[in-house]
């Protein structure tokens, strides 16, 4: 089944329980440095949202988690999140390692319309359905978008003479280096109804990505869409391709893949950190999921 979860494209007025937050933009100066200094994700409490335009960040430090659409994208220190206008996400720092970002956004169209020509019009009416775009990069796999990120917000914190016309030059190679890469992911019409459908889905979704690490049953998340469990499983495997419990553990998993490249923590600290108070079983759905053991994986990335 293909999974389209964060492909839809959505409209204020059709979800109520999801946050739209809009931002304004200046007319000569399409870009919003949010809060001007670095924000922490909260490990729990946090509720999915969209906004009216480009969102990208830098996180310098910790770790946690991005659910976009229908994928859980862990993420750590050094790396970049890209999130397309009318994406639904939430972002949730791990309880023991909380998460400090800068976000920036940025208004394509109003940034393209400064200049004559507009050759990337294109991406920017379809970013939000590019299928399986990663959203959340590192520099060893994508060293020019994130140095691009951080020259923008390097010149955003230091307000130096000219910044504004340094940010939109940089903006602007950031929007042709992201064309680039989005010509790696297909693109899909086949939206119909997925914005009704995943909407059902949302207070599960969101309790989710707040208690990923905590023991969180079918009835649980049943009970937060209104459904019976059993319509709940069907209902869940419909939109999101897999199942609530195999969506949950392989979330586990990325999470705690992505902790055993910091060597301060043992692997049972890891199994207990992400929700396995047997280390038999987190052993166990690790090989499942990554068709290793935890110990050759991290000997691998030594």
């Amino acid at each position: 089944m293909q999974k389209r979860g964060d492909t839809m494209q959505i409209h204020p007025s059709s979800l109520n329980n999801i946050n739209y937050v809009p931002y304004s933009f200046a007319t000569d100066f399409p870009i919003y440095d949010l809060d001007g200094s670095p924000h922490s994700p909260p490990a729990k409490g946090n509720h999915m949202h969209y906004h009216n335009c480009l969102e990208i960040g830098f996180c310098y430090g910790g770790s946690g988690i991005f659910l976009v659409g229908n994928r859980i994208l862990p993420f750590s220190k050094g790396d970049v999140s890209i999130i397309f206008n009318n994406q639904i996400h939430i972002a949730n720092s791990n309880s023991f390692d909380m998460s400090y970002w800068r976000f920036v956004m940025i208004e394509p169209n109003a940034l393209l319309s400064l200049f004559k020509n507009k050759p990337l019009e294109a991406f920017i009416t379809g970013s939000s359905t590019l299928l399986d775009f990663p959203h959340i990069l590192n520099s060893k796999n994508h060293s020019e978008i994130c140095n691009l990120v951080k020259m923008i917000i390097d010149n955003l914190t230091k307000r130096n003479t000219n910044y504004k016309t340094s940010v939109i030059g940089l903006s602007l190679a950031l929007i042709s280096s992201l064309e680039t890469l989005s010509l790696n992911f297909n693109r899909t019409n086949n939206l119909d109804n997925i914005s009704e459908d995943y909407q059902q889905l949302i207070p599960a979704l969101n309790f989710i990505s707040s208690n990923l690490t905590s023991s969180i049953t079918i009835g649980e998340l049943s009970q937060k869409c209104s459904m019976s469990e059993s319509s709940f499983r069907r209902y869940f495997k419909k939109v999101m391709g897999t199942s609530p419990m195999d969506f949950i553990y392989s979330s586990r998993i990325k999470i705690a893949s992505q902790l055993l490249y910091n060597k301060t923590y043992s692997i049972s600290q890891i199994s207990l950190e992400v929700g396995y108070n047997s280390l038999s079983s987190f052993n166990r759905h690790f090989k499942k999921y990554t068709g290793t053991s935890p110990s050759n994986w991290k000997n691998r990335i030594s």
